[in-house]
């Protein structure tokens, strides 16, 4: 685990990395629990969080699929950054 500030929030959140080498990518970001990425598009897909699948589209932003649906998230602040929108 490596620890991430999310400067508009002064939040530290632990992030799972492999070997703490290699830098967060978005759809890893949108997965943390507290910043609610997942919960979100569980919400609006009407689809459980474990079966949506979570893709990188580069520049903050990703793409969500499940149940069927699929949809697109931005961060409104940046990368890496939560407060997901879409």
């Amino acid at each position: 685990m490596s620890t991430f500030t999310f400067s508009d929030r002064n939040e530290r959140v632990e992030l799972p990395t492999d070997a703490g080498a290699r830098p967060h990518t978005a759809d890893e970001i949108f997965r943390v629990p507290s910043l609610g990425g997942s919960r979100r598009a569980a919400f609006e897909l009407g689809c459980p969080e474990e079966q949506l699948h979570v893709t990188d589209l580069g520049s903050g932003t990703v793409g969500v699929a499940g149940c069927g649906k699929r949809a697109v998230y931005k961060s409104i602040h940046g990368f890496g950054q939560g407060d997901w929108v879409n």
